[in-house]
């Protein structure tokens, strides 16, 4: 999908954005002097890590800023001020004419109305019954749902089901401007296409503005004609999509588009950002991203650089720009170096899923209603040192196949093996069989939050783990040797979940799946959730892991850039059964199934983008 062409800018931009700067009730500084302009019909990237300040901006646009928050500056629609304008008038223009569509659709859809109910709450003008089921028939179809989906919950549609519906309510009020916060990073690969694309046909049907807000310049290059860079709270890159893929001339916009793991071949280094995003407040006087920058000179920390323009449409905060864009420029045409992957173990089967099927009933089912079948006759093996890429869409079977290594679900025929078990029944194990099994195998998964008790420290979460192993070893000398494992500082035991960065806790995760020295891991999604370079340093720390204590890996993922850095083989599934097995490369660059190459199609579409801007 390419990128359109930007809209002619007018006298008057639809949005204009001046020194909008957010801060917390303590004068603590989170946004700083941001600014831009959007036009009518433009679609706009707002690119960044966590913490970058993405969504504050958005949410001081729509004046949906959190009570403990206060913004200044300047913010107008059509020349209508909306910062500090009365609620009242906030709540006619929201939804009317600047809509949010947040990340999370079911955080947005209220799980006791009908999606019928969610439209019908936005449309304009007064109906009657007949007219209202007809236009949010039409509101459906638009996002290419069926009618009959108005009257279903939240709960009963699948994730791309769920967005889509989340959007047909966010347009329901036909505003000029569509403001979506990372639309697609829970979503797999063919339904973040489908979404992209989605938004992309509204945008030109509508002749709307649409703000991205995404970590992945990948996604961003899909459908904008701009990019707006942030990072610490400031706009250091404002340039045309095109542009900026093609010579980026900040640093960290570089940072970015390197650490994105190319689709088009295995690379030895996966390339990443060093260091974390600092606190707006700690970098006001200097160029925020001086502390990770390789080309920093002491007038990058002698004061805060301007925003500058290189061109009248290409603005960057750097005081080197000028002298380095020729570094720049071969660091990111010598980004992708091809490298053959190291060869594939030759070890005997740590895990073997033979002629696996497992069929979902729900309550109606169990009288004869549909059943799902999550597993038609599934069969693989991995062996000691391997790394196996399982890939699919969502309720293709992946999940289930881990939760039936793991014991949380039982086939309900063909046998699952692991380290010599057979462990198809979990509970039809005896005590030191059950206990040998679930020593062999740990799972490290998409949410590390989720994953780790928010009361208990993560000394005493590893300490816990490793008493599973040896109780005479779940000392915190071990459990500090743990977090150096995954490249944590030892006093970072001390701390709880809540104070940690996403990558930190993704770290603390894996550090405590290995505490019981699994033979296999099984990672489910373990980088969907993080910023690019934070994905690169856990991906690099996988890596490792692997060579140096020989572990074997189930790497479960929607997206096939990552699976092509991290598998020896893949085995691909849809709707439940194994439809391609082969060897990584083999399968990614001479794909023999047709649903194998509509994953591909659908992850070149956008993830690749930059592969190609590069080339």
């Amino acid at each position: 999908m390419s990128a359109p062409s930007a809209a002619p800018r007018g006298a008057r931009a639809l949005l204009e954005v001046e020194g909008l700067t957010v801060r917390t009730a303590q004068e603590q500084l989170l946004v700083h002097d941001v600014g831009f302009t959007l036009d009518r019909g433009e679609v706009m990237g707002l690119v960044g890590e966590s913490g970058s300040g993405k969504s504050l901006t958005a949410k001081a646009i729509v004046g949906l800023l959190p009570r403990e928050l206060r913004a200044q500056g300047a913010v107008a629609l059509e020349g209508e001020a909306l910062l500090g304008a009365r609620e009242r008038a906030l709540r006619a223009i929201r939804g009317s004419r600047i809509s949010l569509l947040l990340q999370d659709p079911f955080t947005m859809l209220n799980p006791l109305q009908t999606v019928g109910v969610h439209i019908a709450e936005s449309l304009r003008g007064p109906r009657d019954r007949a007219r209202t089921e007809r236009e949010i028939a039409r509101r459906l179809e638009e996002v290419g749902l069926d009618a009959a989906v108005a009257r279903r919950h939240p709960f009963e549609l699948s994730g791309g089901m769920a967005q889509r519906a989340a959007i047909a309510a966010a347009l329901a009020g036909d505003p000029d401007l569509l403001i979506v916060d990372e639309p697609t990073t829970a979503l797999d690969v063919t339904n973040q296409e489908r979404v992209l694309r989605l938004l992309a046909a509204l945008r030109r049907g509508r002749g709307m503005a649409l703000m991205l807000i995404t970590h992945d310049l990948d996604v961003a290059a899909a459908i904008c004609d701009r990019m707006v860079v942030m990072y610490a709270g400031s706009v250091v890159e404002n340039a045309p999509a095109p542009a900026l893929l093609a010579a980026p001339r900040h640093p960290y916009s570089l940072g970015l588009l390197l650490s994105r793991p190319p689709l088009s071949a295995y690379t030895e280094q996966l390339r990443f950002i060093p260091g974390n995003v600092p606190k707006a407040s700690a970098v006001t006087d200097r160029c925020p991203f001086a502390a990770r920058c390789r080309w920093q000179q002491d007038r990058c920390i002698a004061g805060r650089p301007p925003l500058d323009p290189l061109d009248p449409a290409h603005l960057v905060r750097c005081v080197r720009a000028g002298e380095i864009a020729g570094e720049l420029r071969r660091e990111l045409d010598a980004a992708v170096a091809p490298a053959a992957p190291p060869p594939p173990p030759e070890g005997a089967p740590v895990a073997r899923v033979q002629e696996a099927v497992k069929t979902y009933r729900s309550a109606s089912g169990r009288r004869g209603g549909d059943a799902t079948h999550a597993l038609r006759g599934v069969s693989f093996e991995i062996v000691e040192g391997e790394c196996l890429g399982l890939v699919g869409e969502s309720g293709s079977g992946k999940t289930t196949i881990a939760k039936a290594l793991v014991g949380l679900t039982r086939v309900d025929g063909g046998r699952v093996e692991l380290a010599g078990l057979d462990v198809s029944d979990y509970g039809a194990l005896g005590r030191a069989e059950r206990t040998a099994a679930r020593r062999a195998v740990q799972v490290v998964f998409q949410n590390p939050y989720a994953s780790l008790n928010p009361a208990m420290s993560v000394g005493a979460a590893l300490r816990e783990a490793l008493a599973v192993r040896d109780p005479s070893a779940a000392g915190a000398a071990e459990a500090e040797r743990l977090l150096a494992r995954v490249g944590l500082p030892g006093a970072y035991a001390r701390c709880r979940p809540a104070a940690l960065s996403g990558g930190e806790r993704q770290r603390v995760a894996i550090a405590r799946a290995l505490a019981v020295r699994p033979r296999l891991l099984i990672c489910d999604e373990p980088v969907a959730s993080l910023d690019v370079s934070i994905q690169a340093q856990i991906l690099e720390l996988l890596r490792e892991i692997r060579r140096s204590e020989g572990t074997s890996l189930l790497f479960i993922s929607h997206d096939l850039s990552v699976v092509r850095q991290m598998a020896d083989r893949i085995v691909v599934l849809y709707r439940g059964e194994v439809v391609e097995e082969g060897p990584a490369g083999a399968v990614l660059d001479t794909p023999r199934h047709e649903y194998t190459r509509t994953l591909l199609a659908s992850s070149a579409s956008h993830t690749g983008i930059t592969d190609r801007r590069r080339s």
